[in-house]
């Protein structure tokens, strides 16, 4: 489904449930709008995943399974430049995976869209955020700690 901008995106989100699309998956390029993505499918009712943890801890998303740690992956980019720029070829840099990921479930989210999730996908999250549970505002950088 293709938007254009953060007032299109309610528009979407309607012709996604018109259309009645079972889930939702939130592409990398918009994730500028991820709290605007996740009120809206919570709006709609549909279960959405993003990439970026932040769609499920700290915009309320249903599920995230992605990139944790952007200070980490910001950090090894730096180190990355600061060769560089210190002249060292771009053929002698190792290739370095920078990606770790999580899976978050929002539990509270689920409830609230009236999804039942499978109690193995529940097993596996790296992070659970229960009904009532208080996320991290959407500013905040931090890892996400592996507590159930």
């Amino acid at each position: 489904m293709r938007f254009s901008g953060k007032d299109d995106i309610a528009r979407a989100w309607d012709e996604l449930a018109r259309l009645g699309v079972d889930a939702v998956l939130i592409w990398p390029d918009s994730s500028v709008f991820l709290g605007e993505h996740a009120q809206q499918a919570l709006r709609v009712r549909l279960p959405a995943i993003s990439h970026s943890s932040w769609f499920a801890t700290r915009h309320g998303g249903l599920l995230s399974y992605g990139s944790i740690g952007r200070v980490s992956m910001c950090g090894r980019g730096a180190r990355y430049v600061n060769q560089i720029l210190r002249g060292r070829p771009l053929a002698e840099l190792p290739v370095e995976e920078l990606y770790e990921a999580a899976l978050v479930v929002n539990l509270d989210t689920a409830e609230r869209i009236g999804v039942t999730l499978p109690s193995a996908l529940i097993e596996r999250a790296d992070r659970l955020i229960r009904p009532g549970e208080r996320t991290l505002a959407p500013t905040a950088d931090a890892h996400l700690p592996a507590a159930r």
